[in-house]
């Protein structure tokens, strides 16, 4: 996929900025003191490629925050249901942002997505090179963008955003709690099957494929 000029597309009006209040935003983390965190090692969907400015990760809701971090790294989706180890929770915090004004996102979702001539490999895709080089090339055409809004891969109907380390964001402390507390745990773990193993046990083994045996033909 191509590399849009950014710049050029801002002029026009066919890249989007779609504002966003920080205090919406969810992120969960297993180092609340050292959030927000804005990573710059190149392992995330809209890292730096040159590593130079640092990209954080959050979502809307709940229930797209768990699917992006805890389903995506660590569940084992296993006759029909969502195997998690319970100290990817108990080890994993909820915390939320604040801003000294509104955000501005690029908007890569529906209509604006295809204005640029793009679609949702940006998000689903698995070549996390093309989507660095975008990130790097919407940052710097476009300063007063403070990151990319997109649809989550591991829950296509919420929406997730990675914010460029110049937006300013910040943890907000009082709205800093346990996972394992949040008043909603219990409905995302439900409406995504999710069974929580107790620390310390092992999934069970799958069971191997059946083979119908073959009768031999004399």
């Amino acid at each position: 996929m191509r590399i849009p000029d950014f710049a050029a597309a801002r002029a026009k009006g066919t890249l989007r900025l779609a504002p966003c209040d920080a205090t919406t935003l969810v992120r969960l983390t297993r180092r609340p003191g050292s959030e927000p965190y804005y990573g710059k090692r190149k392992t995330s969907r809209f890292d730096d490629p040159l590593q130079q400015y640092g990209v954080t990760y959050a979502a809307f809701s709940l229930e797209v925050a768990f699917a992006e971090t805890v389903l995506h790294e660590h569940g084992l989706y296993q006759d029909g249901a969502w195997i998690v180890p319970g100290s990817m929770i108990s080890e994993r915090s909820v915390v939320r942002f604040d801003a000294p004004r509104i955000l501005q996102l690029a908007d890569l979702t529906g209509p604006a997505l295809k204005a640029l001539g793009l679609d949702n490999q940006i998000s689903a895709g698995a070549d996390y090179a093309y989507t660095w080089e975008l990130s790097r090339a919407l940052h710097d055409a476009v300063p007063e963008c403070d990151g990319i809004l997109y649809v989550s891969r591991q829950h296509n109907k919420g929406e997730a955003v990675a914010l460029f380390e110049r937006c300013g964001a910040m943890i907000h402390p009082p709205g800093t709690m346990a996972l394992a507390q949040h008043q909603d745990l219990a409905t995302v773990l439900q409406l995504f099957g999710v069974e929580v193993l107790p620390d310390g046990e092992p999934p069970a083994p799958a069971p191997p494929p059946h083979r119908p045996k073959l009768k031999r033909i004399r």
